[in-house]
């Protein structure tokens, strides 16, 4: 739960923002044998086919290094059989800390013949808090308890005041806030236009009946998800970022017809359920647009390290700001 933050009743009084009419399409799904009115003249039917190999796809998945491994090689082992062994999609791992050259051998023969990209972090933690603010920083030290940089590393637990559950280790908080902002602008992900992200800890257990990447792409989805709600996110802090970022509020956010349905209104304190992140496909082309990169930045603001917000919330608040009925639960 996220606490609220202390104001007095005059700070409280603000002003409401111009409303404008929410940017938001969508209708209903389509079915399996339906091609959508909008697909180019060239492009047949057979183009959006379950299980066929579709152009731009990548399946995307993040851990911190070396420890990790065997969790992922077996979440790559049971993707790769449940699904992936029929599109063959591209496999692109982040890591924070080196792989060695076995474990990499290892996980390339796994999602053979798929091809895999492992992507070092470009920098270190020394390099990160290297590079932040004085207001970034002063915000560190208070939540890690600390009075210098040098007593940190990565498994350094951060809490957030009043949040329970909040303490966890710098690794954990730079993976939410590289999922949040930084892998939509990464260079590896630039030649795609859809991304399938699965958590190293997310395991298949059977074999999947119904290609979620042709569903989306079908239906023109900006996200399709499951497990949702996972959490929420409130606070009066959280309506300002989200009216710095889109001119409009965000009261209400649940599922109706399988897809959000979100509206705003004079709601000081909003609190929004998240979409679950361990496993999602987006059109990253929706969500590295201008406009959504930038609240992703306005999120993150000062509290760099943090937990306070996280990527489930970042990938929630552009779904339901401007792609609500075009969010789909995997479940509806």
């Amino acid at each position: 739960q996220k606490p609220e933050l202390s104001r007095t009743n005059e700070e409280l009084k603000v002003e409401k923002p111009k409303k404008e009419k929410r940017k938001d399409e969508g209708t209903g799904l389509l079915s399996n044998t339906t091609v959508l009115s909008n697909v180019s003249a060239s492009t047949s039917p057979r183009d959006i086919v379950d299980f066929e190999r579709q152009p731009g796809v990548v399946i995307a998945t993040k851990i911190h290094g070396p420890p990790h491994m065997k969790q992922l090689i077996q979440s790559m082992c049971l993707l790769k059989v449940a699904y992936n062994r029929r599109p063959k999609y591209d496999v692109l791992v982040y890591v924070t800390e080196p792989i060695s050259a076995l474990d990499e051998s290892i996980l390339r023969d796994v999602v053979r013949p798929a091809n895999l990209q492992m992507v070092l972090d470009r920098k270190t933690l020394r390099d990160h808090l290297d590079d932040m603010s004085t207001e970034q920083m002063a915000s560190l030290m208070k939540r890690c308890n600390a009075t210098s940089s040098d007593e940190l590393f990565w498994w350094t637990r951060c809490c957030e005041d009043g949040m329970n559950g909040s303490c966890m280790p710098l690794a954990y908080n730079w993976q939410s806030e590289f999922r949040s902002l930084h892998s939509w602008k990464s260079e590896e992900l630039k030649p795609y236009k859809y991304m399938l992200w699965f958590d190293s800890d997310a395991f298949p257990t059977k074999m999947w009946d119904v290609d979620p990447v042709v569903f989306l792409i079908r239906n023109d989805l900006k996200i399709l998800f499951d497990n949702f709600p996972q959490g929420s996110s409130a606070g009066t802090d959280l309506r300002d970022k989200i009216i710095q970022a889109y001119n409009d509020t965000l009261c209400y956010l649940k599922l109706e017809d399988g897809h959000l349905a979100a509206r705003g209104g004079s709601c000081l304190k909003p609190r929004v359920p998240n979409i679950h992140g361990f496993f999602h496909i987006t059109d990253l082309d929706f969500y590295r647009n201008k406009e959504n990169l930038n609240w992703s930045r306005i999120m993150i603001g000062d509290n760099k390290f943090s937990r306070r917000w996280d990527d489930q919330l970042a990938v929630t608040i552009p779904a339901a700001m401007r792609a609500a009925k075009k969010s789909w639960d995997m479940n509806a």
